[in-house]
């Protein structure tokens, strides 16, 4: 998986972390979905159910390099999870081979 998230507890905060797997060969944990999970960003903020989001570049770790964070802002904690829930599909086998 190449893309790490983080759902609030409370409040419409959530963020998303994708970028290529160290050692990962094929298929989307090679691969960052940075310019997807911009894509759909920008359309939930054109339906407004984003209020705003931030992207920015994070240091490289052992276990994954061209990281991409992005924090989401939404005005409810059930519309954060979702939008969270829905970039989640970009790295799910099951949705996309």
């Amino acid at each position: 998986m190449a893309i790490q998230i983080s759902k609030p507890i409370t409040g419409g905060t959530g963020s998303v972390t994708t970028g290529s797997r160290v050692g990962a060969v094929g298929g989307t944990a090679a691969s960052s979905q940075a310019a997807d999970i911009t894509a759909l960003l920008d359309a939930f903020v054109a339906a407004d159910i984003v209020k705003s989001y931030a992207q920015m570049s994070k240091a490289d770790t052992s276990n994954m390099t061209g990281r991409t964070y992005y924090s989401i802002v939404t005005n409810r904690k059930e519309a954060a999870d979702s939008v969270i829930s829905v970039l989640n599909l970009l790295d799910n086998d099951l949705v996309i081979a």
